[in-house]
Formats: C-alpha cells, sequence, structure tokens
C-alpha cells in the first residue's frame, strides 16, 4: 500500500516488502493491470476512498486472487502475516473513524419505532403505522438509515398521524360511559343469520361451535363502542367431545367489516369438562369488537352436512362473554394530564358535540412556554434549552395573536415538535452513552 517513494503508510512494516515483491510490479505506473495503482495510492487510512482501495486489495490477497496464478505466489505465512496486519490497520482506522463522526448515520425512526415512541410520549395506544407509508428496506432491514428517506409526502403523513395521536391522548369530553355487560353468542348476527347447520344452541343463550372455517367465525356483534380506549374481556369457554382434549382458540379485535384489518388477540384453550373463564385487556378504537373461531376443527361443509345437534366431533362450548370499559383510573385521563397537567378545562361545545371541553388558562404565554418546554424535553429524548424550545413557543404566541383558543395553540406546537427532526431522527452522538440515549 503505498507510494514507493516518500512517507507510505505500509513502510516499516510487514506490507511493504509484501507489495513491492508481489503488488506492484503490475499495479504501478501509467498503466497499471486492474486500473489500480497502488504506487499512487493515498497511504493514509483514514481517507475513506483510499480505505475502500485498501479493502479491495486485502479480499482479492486473502482469495488468492492476488497475485496471478502465472506469478510468484507468496507463502503461506507470508500471505497469512500480510492480510492479518492490513486488516487490523483497517479495522482501527474504521473505528477512529466511528469514534469521531459518530456510531451510525443519522437516520429517522422507521413506522414501529415511531408508533411505539408515540405511544411512550403520549401514553396512548394508537395504530399510527397504517397512517405512515411503508419504510425502504437495505439488506434487508427497515432501520437502515441511507434508505430511510424523507418527502413532503411523509412529513404530511406524520402531521396526520401527530394530529390523531393528540386527538386520542387529549380529553376534549366528559368521561365516556362505562360498559359491563355479559352477553351470549346466540345474540350475535353470524350465529342467528347463517343457513349452515354449524351451531348448538341451547335454551340459556351457550353456544357451541363446531366448525373452523373462517366464514364461520363469530363477532361480537351486540358489543358496538362508541369510545375508544381499554377494554377488559372474560370469556366462559369449555370443550365438549374432545375425549378430554382441550380446543384452542383465537381472538381478533378491529373493525369487522370487508375493509377493516383486525389484529390477533390471542390463542387461548378451553379445557373439556368445566368451562375456563380467560380474561384480557384490549385497546380498541370506536365501533371496534371481538371475534372468537375454534382452532383444528372440521370444515363448516363437514358439519353441515350431519348437523350441529347431531354431529359428534369435538366443539367449542362458549358460555358467555364479559365486557368492561372503557377504563380509566381518573378523568381526564393520564395522557392529558402527561400534556396538560391539571390546567382547567372550560365548554367549547361543537358542530354534534354539544358536551366538548377545551383546556383554558389564566396566563396563556406562560402556561404554552412550560407545556412546550416540558414535552419537547421528553420528545427529543434529552435536555433542551431555551433555544431550543423558542421556535416552538414563537408558533403558540402566533395562533394565540390570530385569536385562537389556548388549547388549539399549545396543539399546534406539539405537532410542530413531533414532526422536528430532534423528534423523527436518532441523533447518536460519539463518546460513552448517557441515560438519555440508553
Amino acid at each position: 500500500m503505498g507510494v514507493v517513494a516518500g512517507q507510505s503508510a505500509a513502510a516499516g512494516s510487514p506490507l511493504q516488502p509484501f507489495l513491492t515483491r508481489h503488488c506492484l510490479p503490475c499495479h504501478s505506473g501509467e498503466q497499471p493491470q486492474g486500473e489500480l495503482r497502488l504506487d499512487a495510492l493515498e497511504p493514509a487510512l483514514e481517507n475513506r476512498l483510499s480505505r475502500r482501495s485498501w479493502r479491495l486489495v486485502l479480499e482479492r490477497a486473502a482469495a488468492g486472487e492476488m497475485p496471478p496464478a502465472e506469478k510468484p505466489r507468496p507463502g503461506k505465512e507470508e500471505l497469512q502475516e500480510f492480510t492479518a496486519h492490513l486488516a487490523e490497520r483497517l479495522r482501527a482506522a474504521e473505528a477512529a473513524e466511528r469514534t469521531a463522526q459518530g456510531r451510525v448515520v443519522l437516520r429517522r425512526l422507521n413506522r414501529t419505532e415511531y408508533e411505539n415512541t408515540v405511544r411512550d410520549l403520549l401514553g396512548v395506544h394508537v395504530k399510527l403505522k397504517e397512517l405512515l407509508p411503508l419504510d425502504s428496506a437495505a439488506d434487508g432491514f427497515d432501520n437502515v438509515g441511507e434508505a430511510l428517506h424523507v418527502s413532503s409526502f411523509l412529513l404530511e403523513r406524520y402531521l396526520e398521524a401527530a394530529e390523531t395521536a393528540l386527538d386520542a391522548a387529549i380529553a376534549n369530553g366528559p368521561q365516556p360511559p362505562l360498559i359491563n355487560k355479559r352477553y351470549r353468542l346466540s345474540d350475535t348476527h353470524q350465529v342467528k343469520a347463517t343457513t349452515e347447520r354449524v351451531f348448538r344452541k341451547q335454551d340459556d343463550g351457550k353456544v357451541t361451535m363446531f366448525a373452523s372455517s373462517a366464514w364461520q367465525a363469530v363477532s361480537l356483534t351486540p358489543f358496538w363502542p362508541p369510545d375508544r380506549g381499554r377494554y377488559r374481556f372474560r370469556i366462559s369457554a369449555s370443550a365438549v367431545q374432545s375425549d378430554g382434549k382441550p380446543v384452542a382458540y383465537r381472538v381478533d379485535a378491529g373493525l369487522m367489516l370487508m375493509t377493516g384489518k383486525p389484529h390477533l388477540v390471542g390463542y387461548f384453550d378451553a379445557p373439556a369438562g368445566s368451562a375456563a373463564v380467560v380474561e384480557f385487556v384490549d385497546d380498541l378504537e370506536p365501533r371496534n369488537t371481538i371475534r372468537l373461531l375454534p382452532y383444528g376443527l372440521a370444515s363448516a361443509q363437514a358439519v353441515h352436512k350431519i348437523g350441529a345437534e347431531a354431529y359428534d366431533g369435538p366443539g367449542l362450548a362458549v358460555d358467555w362473554i364479559e365486557v368492561e370499559g372503557p377504563l380509566h383510573g381518573a378523568w381526564p385521563p393520564e395522557s392529558h394530564r402527561r400534556i396538560f397537567g391539571d390546567l382547567r378545562q372550560a365548554p367549547a361545545p361543537a358542530y354534534n358535540r354539544p358536551k366538548r371541553v377545551e383546556v383554558v388558562s389564566d396566563d396563556p404565554r406562560a402556561d404554552a412556554e412550560r407545556i412546550v418546554r416540558r414535552f419537547a424535553r421528553r420528545a427529543f429524548r434529552r435536555p433542551v434549552s431555551a433555544g431550543d424550545v423558542q421556535p416552538y413557543v414563537a408558533l403558540v404566541e402566533s395562533k394565540l395573536a390570530q385569536q385562537r383558543s389556548f388549547e388549539q395553540a399549545v396543539r399546534a406546537g406539539l405537532m410542530a415538535v413531533m414532526t422536528s427532526p430532534q423528534f423523527l431522527f436518532l441523533d447518536e452522538r460519539p463518546g460513552k452513552l448517557d441515560d438519555f440515549a440508553l
């Protein structure tokens, strides 16, 4: 590697004799073979372009491609000493560059990281990934900085996602009424309307499901909540005609329409004999519900031929499903208090929302600066200075000057924080990791 005359990086090391004997005869002068001129190659491994050429030399030598087969070959020990020494020097140079410039390329959060970060920031479970375009991938990974580009279209989607998240976090109405009710599958649309004989019904409302065909999954259609939030479910079920073995069933949750995209809650086992109650809590959007489907049973066609009343194969008997929610320990919820603390709310009715309320302040500018500073510190994942938050505070003040309400002005500042590079990008500095980086 090196320049024959002058101070070469290879001089005085095992590299120089090897290069002189095996490389420079072909890779020097005005017409070097392979257009790789080692006698003019910059010796400093700190230079990235130069280091790329040295890496090529290492790979060709280690693979036995250099020197060519018709040239004198280096001995095994000589070749090993050369490649080991060069590899070590390359590793050292690359490590020094990472220390000087940072650990990785500055990159933005991918869709999954964004959704999780907003969840931790606001304390709400909102499916934001679906609002954002798919992330580009590199080498099979969607968290590589070079592939995660930013466009005006993406920023528009980030604004939409930020508004959606703030809508879920901020309480603009009275506490939703609590649903606490027991339902029977005999009241569901699927059990009542199907023409296939796959459900065995009893007078007490118990329904036994014998088919695992997807179109005979049963959605809890009587439960159609108007409010988003966390709901607790309890399902009482048992296995019947199963030779003492349990019957597994899956539960999905979501908008059970042709265009819906439910998510899997989990798989559960119903034991043979006496019923067992399973309990879980799930986040639901308005008009979402749950759906049950037994696993590993017969097809609907096979059961229908015999009829559920005469069918003697295994089935899933569901006694009842209890629902409680939306669950709130206090009102306004924790997500609201994370932003506005204990600031009071006042009536702010809107079209079709006569009970709507908004946060108000007796000292809007002081309260806005305090809210934005505290929010930015958590959003930026580091301490913030007055200069860091000044643009966002100025945005809030401009909205107040335009006669926007206090809450509307603060929302504008929070949305700007959530679409800023300090929030959307991971700024990993060189040196020892601090608590914020961890």
